[in-house]
């Protein structure tokens, strides 16, 4: 993935599920996010330059925190049922999930569609309210084998089926009728691309995180451009350094820092949908590193402590498993 090759710096919390996905077997499980259970297998691509799989997206995308009040996600779980991969999708059918999705295709200003062409590569479709548009976000738009035209017609169709669910049950109350399949359906071209086979996943993760409804919030920079306007993210202090850092502030052609208030009028004409005080901004917050594990130690000896006071076998043989066969993320 060339976006993300030489930019994160490793942690020793890093290295140590890294060994875990490298030595355990498959369905091992490295850590529940929000109920979704990310095994071994599932995240052995990513040390193995392979793409993101389904399970990895919907995880990331809960924990990058792009739900809010505005925009919402669809699960890659849900796209293929929306989209027919399973076969004919059954509005009527009761399903609670059906009517929750129309109301959020109904209400919010942007709805992101993660979806799947040929089984081997991933886009992103928007639900944009404002615009009342159908967008399509492509990292391989210029490849006409990775385009799928009918099963974007599919899933509008019955994004637009689930929104009739919901008025029907009476979740939604609409002032105007909504008609999706009426609306102008635009495929942007001028957005970041892969130049891999294999990032498909990642920058539907990112057009996630970075799209305003207009157009990317701040551009993927690329290693060296990103240090030159951040120099201090390239000390050995152990600080992250993503290329897919917010750097809105970059001339991609000098690798400078622009003119702030160049960018600030930039930022206010084109920033649809504009967080508010109480809205979340979308990304993971960084951890503190140092303090984690700090107190990661402290929790572990008052553990231990307990365990052999409690414990009336304590002088009894006791098994250390290997750090390779215990997840590092999952307690006893």
């Amino acid at each position: 993935m060339e976006h993300f090759t030489d930019d994160y710096i490793l942690t020793e919390a890093n290295k140590e599920a890294l060994n875990f996905i490298r030595h355990s077997y498959e369905y091992a499980v490295v850590v529940d996010v929000a109920g979704i259970l990310l095994t071994v297998k599932f995240l052995q691509p990513h040390i193995k330059d392979g793409w993101l799989l389904d399970v990895v997206i919907d995880a990331y995308a809960y924990i990058a925190n792009i739900e809010d009040s505005f925009t919402s996600v669809i699960t890659t779980t849900q796209s293929q049922e929306l989209s027919g991969d399973h076969g004919d999708f059954d509005p009527k059918h009761e399903s609670a999930w059906i009517s929750r999705i129309g109301y959020r295709c109904a209400m919010r200003q942007m709805v992101f569609v993660p979806y799947n062409v040929w089984g081997c590569h991933w886009c992103l479709l928007v639900v944009n309210n404002t615009k009342q548009e159908i967008q399509i976000l492509n990292s391989l738009a210029g490849v006409p084998h990775f385009c799928d035209e009918k099963k974007e017609i599919t899933l509008v169709e019955n994004l637009q089926a689930c929104i009739e669910a919901a008025v029907e049950v009476g979740l939604v109350t609409l002032e105007e009728s909504i008609d999706l399949t009426a609306w102008r359906r635009e495929c942007y071209t001028d957005i970041p691309k892969q130049k891999d086979s294999n990032s498909c996943g990642v920058y539907v993760l990112k057009y996630m995180l970075e799209w305003n409804g207009v157009q990317m919030r701040n551009n993927f920079t690329k290693k060296e451009l990103y240090l030159a306007a951040n120099p201090k993210d390239g000390g050995s202090d152990g600080e992250v350094c993503i290329i897919g850092t917010r750097t809105s502030n970059i001339n991609h052609n000098t690798g400078k820092m622009s003119d702030n208030k160049i960018n600030s009028s930039l930022d206010k004409t084109n920033d649809q949908v504009k967080p508010s005080q109480g809205q979340k901004k979308r990304g993971r917050p960084r951890k503190d590193v140092q303090n984690t594990k700090a107190a990661t130690k402290t929790v572990t000896k008052k553990s231990e402590m307990t365990t052999v006071a409690r414990d009336p076998g304590a002088n009894k043989r006791i098994s250390i498993p290997s750090q390779y066969r215990k997840s590092p993320y999952n307690k006893p």
